[in-house]
């Protein structure tokens, strides 16, 4: 029911501050990482009302409003603080940044942003790719798929090519045979990063869940 969003999100918060305060007490809140993100947009009958407009949630899916949201950072002691990243991070590069934090080595095939966190030089990811079979729901799998995306455009497996800071919802593919400059580029570059993927089973049936 959406009348309980808004507490949702209200007791979230709570607890987010109760964690903070514990360890503010203990003096710990300086030395720790606290990251803080979802796995998914908002459920598809909640609308967000935002200075772009409204909204409507896509969890589920595998356009913006499904796949792409927050990641906040919050380490008082690592020297960084105020920034906002508006570059790609794939839940990939969570183990090769975690392994940094804790002075470790050992190989990954992410891109670590631990320097976005502690001021030092980061060079930002250009593509990430998604592997989305949900398996929970026919209303779900319906949307299971493989795309790789820079910061404006997204490239499917099936070769579907969208500019997606003008068409958001998905809904205007880009004729490829007419690409140039920017687009063009991008277009080769998530062409580049699907081939490194194994191509995915559609034949193979997903598991259905109630």
């Amino acid at each position: 029911d959406t009348a309980y969003f808004k507490e949702m999100v209200a007791y979230t918060d709570k607890i987010v501050g109760s964690i903070v305060d514990k360890l503010s007490e203990h003096r710990l809140l300086d030395n720790t990482l606290i990251l803080f993100t979802g796995d998914n947009g908002t459920d598809r009958p909640i609308v967000s009302h935002t200075v772009n407009g409204p909204i409507a949630g896509g969890k589920g899916k595998t356009i913006d409003a499904g796949t792409r949201v927050p990641l906040i950072a919050h380490w008082p002691g690592a020297g960084q603080r105020g920034i906002v990243h508006a570059g790609l991070i794939e839940f990939s590069d969570f183990y090769p940044t975690l392994v940094d934090v804790v002075g470790a080595d050992a190989p990954s095939d992410g891109r670590s942003f631990y320097p976005l966190l502690t001021g030092g030089d980061y060079e930002p990811r250009q593509t990430a790719f998604v592997h989305y079979d949900p398996q929970w729901g026919n209303f779900v799998n319906q949307f299971r798929n493989q795309f790789a995306r820079t910061v404006r455009y997204k490239l499917y497996r099936d070769s579907t090519f969208y500019d997606i800071k003008n068409d958001p919802l998905e809904v205007s593919p880009l004729d490829i045979s007419r690409l140039s400059g920017a687009s063009l580029s991008d277009y080769e570059a998530l062409k580049a990063e699907l081939s490194r993927h194994p191509e995915f089973n559609y034949d193979q049936k997903p598991v259905l869940g109630d």
